[in-house]
Parts: C-alpha cells; structure tokens; sequence
C-alpha cells in the first residue's frame, strides 16, 4: 500500500512560491539561493528582487526560476512502513537532450515494493511505474528522450535499465 499525500489539489490556491537566483563569480564558481515568498508574488516584484540583489553584488544572477508550491501537512504517519521505505530508496528516470548535452533526473523515493525486483532492477510492466514515467513524460521538455532508469540507494547505483 502506498503513502497517503496531504498536497491540496493542484489548482489556484497555491500555497507559496520559491524564488531561485542563480549567480557566477570571475572564477566561475557558482551559487543558488531560494526565497520562499508569499503566494504569487507579481512580475514586477520579482524583478525588483533581481534589479536589487545585482545592485549589491559583484557577482552575476544569470538565471531566476520560480516555484509554485502547494503545501499539506507534513506528517510522517502518512507513510507506509515497507520495503522501501526511506526516502534514500529511490527510482532514478533519466532523460538526455542529445543535441545539447542537457540533462534531467526525477525520483520516485521510497518505491513501492512491486517496482523494484530481486536484483534491484526496476520492473517497468508495473501499472504504477507506467502511469508516474507517462506524467513525467508529459511535462519533460519535447529535446529530452529517455535514457535509463535505475535503482538507486544512498547514492549507490544498481543495475540501469531501459525506461
């Protein structure tokens, strides 16, 4: 049996959003730092947070993302006591946009029990495992392709598969 979520409906009514801007030094090294903001903060004050933060840096913000969030409760009795229960315990899905080199990773932590075999290879027939990869599939940017997806522990990597 799965977890049970408490994220309310994903419609209007988000809960917060996070602000991210990304910077680089002269010596390339870069850094991120987020900003939880009120709920649907305008464009315009978003760009006043850009304007002001490269008033006062030597550094270059060259990439602002945004995240919507839709918060519930945060409570660990909802979690299902099983196989792989840690979060550590992940289903890895990577995808490669040839042309340029990017790449992306998305998770599922803590993987049903059917997902994954005896030799910890994820079991693509698995109706769950279908339905998440189409969702994930649906909102991917249309240059990436899928390259492999895995079993992963603590950052120990298992047999990789064909998603």
């Amino acid at each position: 049996m799965a977890g049970t979520s408490t994220i309310p409906t994903i419609v209007a009514g988000e809960t917060a959003y996070e602000v991210t801007i990304s910077w680089v030094d002269e010596n390339n090294k870069e850094f991120s730092d987020s900003m939880r903001t009120k709920a649907s903060p305008s464009d315009a004050e978003i760009q006043a947070l850009v304007t002001d933060s490269q008033a006062g840096s030597n550094a270059s913000a060259y990439k602002i993302s945004t995240t919507v969030i839709w918060e519930g409760a945060k409570n660990k009795s909802n979690a299902a006591s099983a196989v792989h229960e840690s979060v550590a315990d992940k289903v890895r899905y990577s995808l490669k946009d040839i042309s340029s080199g990017g790449y992306i990773q998305t998770y599922m932590p803590a993987p049903l029990e059917v997902w994954v075999d005896t030799n910890n290879e994820v079991d693509i027939t698995q109706a769950t495992y279908i339905a998440w990869k189409a969702a994930v599939d649906a909102i991917k940017p249309t240059t990436h392709t899928p390259l492999n997806v895995e079993f992963v522990q603590y950052s120990q990597r298992n047999n990789a598969g064909s998603p």
